[in-house]
């Protein structure tokens, strides 16, 4: 199954970042307890691409020569796009691929981004939420031990809180399967 996760970070963090911060909720069967959640493979955005919307504001030039994809914000869309441009063309072609993301509306659609400057983003719960010191809630957690399901009565409110408490950092969409 895939599920989205939700990865709070004080600065946007790269792809070898968001593998670290998830590694300790890697698929292991030799474990004796019970996970908050486990993945065997993970994608930035995935199934779940696009998921976010950062809105743009007057300081966002669209003519800066520079893509801004990875220090403002994450679109894995966007930069696999961009991987077949060479370095000269590519904030040409970022221009012109941010109008079909959105941008004519004043906002991109992306995968991580800072979390004041989102829309609707109070909207998004996804099914795991990992705060900013790793610790990790769930919508469910599978119990090795009872071979159940647990639900977590409370995931809306703690990631409603763990969103108030990050607005200030930054969050990416990762798509786990396990």
């Amino acid at each position: 199954m895939h599920y989205c996760v939700l990865v709070f970070t004080e600065k946007l963090p790269t792809e070898d970042e968001i593998g670290k911060i998830i590694e300790p909720y890697r698929e292991d069967f030799d474990r004796k307890d019970t996970p908050v959640f486990e993945w065997d493979w993970y994608q930035i955005g995935g199934r779940y691409g696009g998921n976010l919307k950062l809105k743009l504001d007057e300081s966002y030039n669209t003519y800066s020569r520079t893509t801004r994809e990875g220090t403002q914000f994450i679109s894995a869309h966007l930069r696999t796009f961009l991987k077949g441009f060479p370095k000269f063309l590519q904030s040409l072609r970022c221009d012109d691929a941010l109008c079909y993301m959105g941008a004519r509306d004043g906002f991109i659609y992306c995968d991580g981004a800072k979390v004041s400057a989102l829309i609707d983003f109070e909207t998004t719960n996804g099914f795991v939420a990992i705060d900013t010191d790793g610790t990790a809630i769930a919508r469910e957690t599978y119990d090795r031990h009872k071979e159940e399901f647990i639900k977590n009565e409370n995931y809306d409110a703690e990631v409603s809180a763990m969103k108030k408490r990050n607005a200030d950092n930054f969050v990416t969409i990762v798509d786990i399967h396990d």
